[in-house]
């Protein structure tokens, strides 16, 4: 019956309140930048697709123009609609576990259709587009550069993500129904990891040859279908990006406000009813209705975040942040 990494953490060391207390708000803090990062993501895509200014360092839109309100606000409601329908006394939402294995598919085949254009269309296949790379002095200069220790230390983080990022550990072990489910993830999992990394250099090799300087790098497989003149790939890629934007948000949020509801304000609730004299007060009816503000809320601050920090850092250092985080 573990329902948070909180809840795991503090059962092992003798059930200690003040330790779920903790760790719920380190996963707090880590889950800011995790969900901003989603905001960001999604905002930058659509500002590229309708023309916006997507230059690094670009001047932020005024609060009220800002697409990432509108997209944090969209992807809250889908985390209520998915993942408060009902109270249940193991955190299992199948419902929700569906809708990302759905978003997951759309995820991948985007990226694939996507990757594949690049390398065949633009550049004839993956031969052609190496020996374009080693002969350019751009592409020859990133990849000169002594990258070994970093990238070792990206992919212990990543890692260590898989297990202590607050969703995953919701998704790898309170939603898991079955050893047969474990069976079925030790392969299908690495399978899925390695496709959807398949383009991953590619993409990053096309975007220095085709963009430079001018693009994020963040946006390569967006922006690299718009200067081929390919709006439906484009397209494929932004459906693909926002599949992936709110299968992460919503697990994030509903995870988050689970754990802020279980650890810290339902045991606040029980600590002061004691005080007035209630031996068994009832707060069942109570707890959906405050996970589903609380998920309002950490949406709300996640845009905040995204406002105040995140609006000109790279995506990437986004997740490396909150990756470190739960990691420490």
């Amino acid at each position: 019956n573990i329902t948070s990494l909180a809840d795991f953490i503090a059962s092992r060391y003798g059930k200690r309140q003040s330790l779920a207390v903790l760790v719920k708000l380190i996963a707090l803090a880590a889950t800011l930048p995790y969900i901003a990062l989603q905001l960001k993501a999604v905002a930058s895509s659509y500002a590229a697709l309708t023309g916006g200014d997507i230059r690094p360092g670009a001047a932020a839109a005024p609060l009220l123009k800002d697409s990432a309100l509108y997209i944090a606000l969209l992807m809250a409601v889908f985390a209520i609609l998915f993942g408060t329908r009902r109270l249940d006394a193991t955190e299992h939402h199948s419902g929700m576990m569906l809708a990302i294995a759905f978003e997951s598919v759309v995820k991948l085949f985007a990226h694939l259709a996507v990757g594949a254009f690049v390398v065949y269309a633009l550049f004839g296949g993956f031969g052609e587009l190496w020996q374009a790379a080693r002969t350019s002095p751009s592409v020859q200069a990133v990849l000169a550069q002594d990258q070994e220790f970093r990238y070792f230390t990206h992919a212990l983080l990543g890692v260590t993500a898989l297990f202590c990022l607050p969703s995953q550990f919701h998704v790898g072990t309170v939603e898991a129904g079955s050893r047969a489910e474990l069976r079925t993830a030790r392969w299908l999992f690495p399978l899925y990891l390695f496709l959807a990394n398949l383009f991953i250099l590619p993409l990053a090799l096309a975007g220095l040859l085709k963009l430079g300087g001018s693009t994020p790098a963040d946006l390569y497989v967006l922006t690299l279908p718009l200067a081929a003149e390919a709006p439906g790939f484009a397209l494929l890629a932004l459906i693909g990006g926002l599949s992936a934007a709110t299968s992460m948000v919503i697990v994030a949020s509903v995870v988050v406000a689970t754990m802020i509801s279980n650890d810290i304000v339902i045991p606040a609730l029980l600590a002061h009813a004691r005080r007035r004299g209630e031996d068994s007060p009832d707060f069942s009816r109570l707890i959906l209705p405050l996970r589903r503000v609380l998920i309002l809320g950490v949406a709300l601050v996640s845009f905040g975040f995204y406002r105040l920090v995140a609006g000109g850092a790279e995506l990437a250092n986004l997740g490396l942040l909150a990756f470190t985080l739960v990691a420490q």
